[in-house]
């Protein structure tokens, strides 16, 4: 079998197309189905995992050490990063500066409380670069201001 192994779970192909997103930095790992099915098991269970079915999700949250799955998420949107899109829907505004800093290679500094608790859906294409990521950040999230030196950005 082909078997994805994360830090905290196991994706095992059963003839299928399938996404993981697994970050250290982050706190889940999300597995989602887009043809055929998978078996998602959390390495810190005795269990037969979750069977996943296309369009199906599976989130493991590394802190609680549970697994949740959403049935029929929008696979297009899951993907699209295939493509060179970003796509941040109600996500914080950490996830989207890791996002980001894995993206463009960069370091980003920010003052984490001052976006604490607020949510953000923004949309970039493939050929924007990260000033031009920034400046839709500065239209969309009123107050934002950046400042590049090297390859970090200061956001104040």
């Amino acid at each position: 079998p082909f078997i994805v192994k994360t830090q905290n779970i196991e994706v095992e192909a059963l003839g299928t197309v399938f996404n993981v997103q697994s970050y250290s930095n982050l706190m889940k790992t999300v597995a989602t189905l887009e043809q055929g099915k998978v078996r998602v098991k959390a390495k810190s269970k005795n269990d037969d995992g979750v069977i996943l079915f296309p369009d199906d999700q599976a989130i493991y949250d590394h802190i609680t050490g549970e697994m949740t799955t959403n049935r029929q998420v929008d696979v297009r949107k899951v993907t699209c990063w295939v493509d060179g899109f970003l796509l941040f829907q109600g996500e914080s505004f950490d996830y989207i500066m890791k996002a980001l800093e894995r993206q463009y290679g960069v370091s980003i500094n920010y003052e984490g409380s001052k976006y604490a608790g607020k949510t953000f859906t923004v949309k970039f294409n493939p050929n924007e670069d990260v000033i031009q990521v920034l400046d839709v950040l500065k239209e969309v999230i009123s107050g934002l201001h950046y400042k590049i030196k090297d390859k970090v950005i200061y956001i104040y």
